[in-house]
């Protein structure tokens, strides 16, 4: 295997220091030929019998090197004789006449291969080196071979020859090695884990096969010829080896790296691997701007996900071949966007990773970031269409986000379905937004045990009547006082148990404890409505109308008190489940009320079919209608819609007499907010029902009901 220095690949990490170490090699080698060179120029030459051998050899050498048996695209390495060739002729002629072949075979194969003079000199010299390492082992046990007197092997020196072998490759392998550690900044040690189990096949099959073919040299020189077939399988085994690490790294379709490729390249980067490269895998990046290990840049490490949007359309509408097409489009174009040092990967579909060192803030992210969405969005040319493509993608920075590959890779890929959920383009990786953070699963755990324990308090905000100023309904909101963490805001902890499969167990604890303390007022004469806010998780569950018919009975408490509020988005659900379920809860008696009316879901159709008879008019329009004419004509058309399909109108948010008053104007039934009460324990919202709900008074639904009607 020629294994010369052959830097196409990686950033360089520190040029200086290379080409010092180049310069310093090259010397070595240099002075080290032209001592060669002088003191054997008068040596006495082959002879007549030696010279078929010597000559057939130096030819293999140079042929060798002009015409490698095979060379891969992909690694760019190349299966060439020379080497065998060399060491033979080594031990036929000994080191000058060897080092001086090799060196000439060098500078033409480099010449040939247009290769830079420092490359072709640092050839040379390593070879040189390398040569004169196996000559030292040699002479240590007396094998001093010259051209006239050229050396025959025998097993008698198994053991020179062997150690021969090894002082050549340790040294040859070590020069090149450092030189490569050089050029990347990668270890010496990481990128010998990676390479020594190509090598040691190399190894093998040179310190075996040269002294067969010196052995048949002495003997039968034109019979060398039969030891190509043999060379020439060996060395494909050894690159078809070379070959299958290259694809298990790569993916086939663009020559990115993969998602082995990805993690290899992380836990280096990361520090996080035990060893670098200790699986002894080689590395074999030469595309897709993967080098085996880079020097890591201070600053921080990024990790991005970019998810193609819609791609499967131009697979169904153009065919896969214009898919695969636009894949490669978009591989190339990732990877002219990015710096010398990130990587690009492809992790399988559409979905690609971008791996990037030495980032100095979140804003150079985000740039690098809108780099790539940029590169992305500029419209493809397939097939005979015009196609306009986004991505959406996701960033996740070390040591911010995560320390360890795995969890930087889970939280760059929620940040990439927040991007793409929120369409934003990129997103920055958020603990709140991720359903899976440690964070979060503690949090969920204490919310379960806090339902079990009962430490899940519910509080009661009053709704009064513009008519009269009285109490007319109450509202029950839950509360949650964390033992370490303080008081949990409700959007928090209501969000956490309707995305994880809790929220069937908090609006059953609600609905418990709430009816329970409902049954306590209305036997004390408060005949105020309960509202209880439902989630589109309970709407769509199966049971949902017998449980709360069971909570009724449970509690002695008769439909009639109890209003549930049905918030407007729970109307994109599945329409029918959602229609038949308020069907069965309207049939039972209780009253349902539309909440945050207004914010975008519902309209004149969805009024008139389901069994509604209030609406909540959101917040957010309720505190603009004193400054803000278009809050103001939205409110008044809504209550004027609302009478007329014959519904009643709570105003949410009131929180002055201003706006009380232009409700007020506006024919609105009731107000709930701050201007009313704040949400109440019940010892409290007990008091304040004995001050504004006269005992047995009649209520805002109807006609006066007695305790005994309604809660028996």
């Amino acid at each position: 295997m020629h294994r010369p220095f052959e830097p196409d690949y990686g950033p360089k990490a520190d040029p200086g220091r290379l080409y010092a170490f180049v310069a310093s090699v090259g010397a070595a080698g240099v002075t080290l030929l032209a001592a060669l060179l002088i003191l054997n120029w008068r040596g006495s030459g082959p002879t007549t019998q030696s010279l078929p051998a010597l000559l057939m050899t130096v030819c293999l050498v140079f042929l060798g090197e002009l015409r490698p048996l095979m060379r891969l695209q992909h690694t760019n390495r190349e299966a060439a004789t020379t080497t065998v060739f060399t060491i033979a002729l080594l031990m036929l002629a000994g080191w000058p006449l060897a080092a001086m072949v090799q060196a000439a075979a060098s500078v033409v194969g480099g010449a040939a291969g247009r290769k830079t003079w420092w490359r072709t000199l640092f050839n040379v010299s390593q070879f040189t080196l390398s040569l004169g390492a196996a000559c030292l082992v040699l002479r240590c046990f007396g094998v001093v071979p010259t051209p006239d007197r050229p050396w025959a092997p025998s097993v008698t020196y198994l053991a020179a020859i062997l150690l021969a072998g090894v002082a050549y490759f340790v040294v040859n392998l070590f020069l090149v090695w450092q030189a490569v550690a050089l050029w990347t900044g990668a270890p010496l040690r990481g990128i010998a884990c990676r390479e020594w189990r190509v090598e040691l096949q190399v190894v093998g099959a040179s310190v075996v096969l040269a002294p067969l073919i010196t052995v048949v040299m002495r003997h039968e020189p034109y019979l060398i010829v039969l030891f190509i077939p043999v060379l020439l399988v060996f060395y494909r085994s050894a690159l078809a080896f070379d070959e299958s690490e290259w694809q298990s790294l790569h993916d086939p379709l663009t020559a990115l790296p993969n998602r082995k490729a990805l993690r290899r390249q992380a836990e280096t980067m990361l520090g996080t691997d035990t060893v670098a490269g200790n699986d002894g895998r080689s590395s074999l990046y030469s595309t897709g701007r993967a080098p085996a290990a880079v020097a890591v840049p201070p600053g921080k490490i990024g990790l991005f996900l970019l998810d193609l949007d819609r791609f499967k359309e131009v697979n169904d509408t153009l065919g896969h071949a214009a898919g695969d097409e636009l894949i490669r489009e978009v591989a190339q174009r990732l990877s002219a966007a990015v710096r010398a040092e990130d990587m690009v990967a492809r992790l399988g579909g559409d979905e690609f990773a971008v791996l990037l060192p030495g980032l100095p803030d979140v804003e150079a992210a985000q740039q690098l970031a809108q780099r790539l969405l940029d590169a992305v969005a500029v419209p493809y040319r397939l097939h005979g269409f015009k196609l306009d493509v986004e991505a959406s993608l996701g960033i996740a920075l070390h040591p911010d986000d995560a320390r360890h590959y795995d969890v930087l890779l889970r939280h760059a890929d929620v940040a990439m379905y927040e991007a793409k959920r929120s369409k934003k383009g990129y997103v920055r990786y958020d603990p709140a937004k991720d359903r899976n953070s440690p964070d979060r699963l503690g949090l969920l755990s204490d919310l379960r045990e806090a339902l079990d324990a009962g430490r899940i308090e519910v509080h009661y905000q009053p709704q009064a009547s513009f008519q009269n100023d009285r109490v007319v309904g109450v509202e029950a909101l839950a509360r949650w006082r964390h033992e370490a963490r303080g008081a949990i805001p409700p959007e928090t902890f209501v969000k956490l148990a309707e995305s994880s499969g809790l929220m069937a167990r908090l609006t059953e604890y609600i609905l418990d404890v709430s009816l329970r303390q409902a049954a306590q007022w209305w036997r004390s004469g408060y005949g105020v409505p309960l509202s209880v806010n439902v989630s589109l998780r309970d709407i769509e569950s199966a049971g949902f109308v017998e449980m709360v018919a069971r909570k009724l009975a449970q509690h002695r408490v008769r439909p009639e008190a109890l209003r549930l509020e049905v918030a407007e988005r729970v109307l994109v659900g599945d329409a029918q489940s959602v229609r038949a379920t308020l069907i069965g809860l309207s049939k039972l008696g209780i009253r349902l009320s539309l909440d945050n009316f207004g914010t975008g879901y519902a309209s004149l159709l969805t009024l008139r079919r389901l069994p509604f008879d209030e609406i909540k008019i959101d917040r957010s329009f309720v505190g603009g209608i004193g400054f803000d004419a278009d809050d103001a004509a939205i409110v008044r058309s809504t209550i004027d819609l609302a009478h007329s399909l014959g519904l009643r109108v709570v105003a949410e948010g009131v929180e002055d007499s201003a706006t009380w008053s232009t409700l007020d104007d506006y024919g609105c039934d009731e107000a709930q907010g701050w201007l009313v009460s704040k949400a109440l324990p019940p010892g409290e919202i007990c008091a304040l029902l004995a001050l504004r709900v006269p005992s047995a008074a009649p209520t805002s639904s109807g006609p006066a009901s007695t305790p005994d009607q309604l809660s028996a």
